[in-house]
């Protein structure tokens, strides 16, 4: 896939993109494939909701030789590379999993103050794709973004306590529905009301694309469908990680900044013929 300049033009303004049918039936079936064996692993790369259920899938490039592949096909890195004007290498992925009924909400944060206070990340020179690997409707959880919020920087938070999940190291807050940075309340009004919310809903293969500091939320799913999507997030090799005291594990925080390079599109449609 190749940007235009109006594609380009678009996510500088609203800090996001939406790409209908970046993945076709096929290669999403073929994604999906994947799965079962993936939420089945007692890992600390899964992570699940208080009922017991599946919530995230960690660091799926460095466990699954697919998603290893999947991240570096040339429709995807020929995105990063234009928006982020730089090669890229992959900072974090993972698989979002909002069960029928059951799936919990993410609150209203900006990816970046996790990566920067956590990881070291310099600047928000950083973007992540998400791709449906279900129909998103407005009944199952779709992702909230409010429009042109990138451009605020890091914005103040609110005040709460957290803890790690089970007594786990205190960032494990950030993988749970109870987050850690959230954005004030007062600042989600102001904005709300000056540039109104964006719910990202598509069949299955649509992706977006969102901006590392851009306002986002969801809510439960409260329908009888799964939300399942997958999100690889890009980040400049102009914009590698500091050092940090404590570093999180390579799942979460991938030190790796080697450059990727491109694979053809077509490795999945090869790769489903194994």
């Amino acid at each position: 896939m190749k940007m235009t300049k109006s594609m380009e033009t678009a996510f500088r303004e609203d800090g996001y993109l939406m790409l209908e049918s970046l993945f076709s039936e096929e290669e999403v079936s073929f994604i999906l494939h994947q799965l079962p064996i993936l939420m089945a692993s007692e890992t600390p790369h899964v992570v699940k909701e208080k009922n017991g259920q599946v919530r995230s899938i960690y660091g799926l490039h460095e466990i699954n030789v697919i998603f290893e592949e999947l991240v570096r096909v040339e429709r995807l890195i020929n995105i990063a590379r234009s928006l982020l004007n730089s090669d890229v290498y992959i900072h974090q992925t993972k698989i979002n999993i909002k069960q029928a009924f059951d799936g919990e909400w993410w609150e209203w944060h900006q990816d970046f103050p996790y990566w920067h206070l956590y990881d070291g990340m310099p600047v928000p020179r950083v973007l992540s794709v998400m791709i449906f690997l279900d129909e998103v409707t407005d009944f199952n959880g779709p992702l909230y973004v409010i429009p042109g919020t990138h451009e605020l920087g890091m914005v103040d938070f609110e005040k709460k306590a957290t803890v790690g999940i089970d007594g786990a190291p205190a960032y494990t807050s950030s993988l749970s529905a109870n987050l850690e940075y959230t954005i004030e309340r007062k600042v989600l009004s102001q904005w709300f009301r000056q540039r109104g919310i964006f719910a990202a809903t598509g069949k299955p293969g649509t992706a977006l694309v969102f901006h590392g500091n851009i306002f986002h939320a969801s809510n439960c799913n409260l329908s009888p469908l799964d939300r399942r999507v997958l999100i690889i997030t890009y980040n400049s090799i102009e914009n590698t990680l500091t050092t940090v005291e404590k570093e999180r594990p390579t799942f979460l925080s991938n030190r790796n900044f080697t450059p990727l390079l491109p694979v053809p599109d077509n490795f999945l449609r090869i790769g489903n013929t194994l």
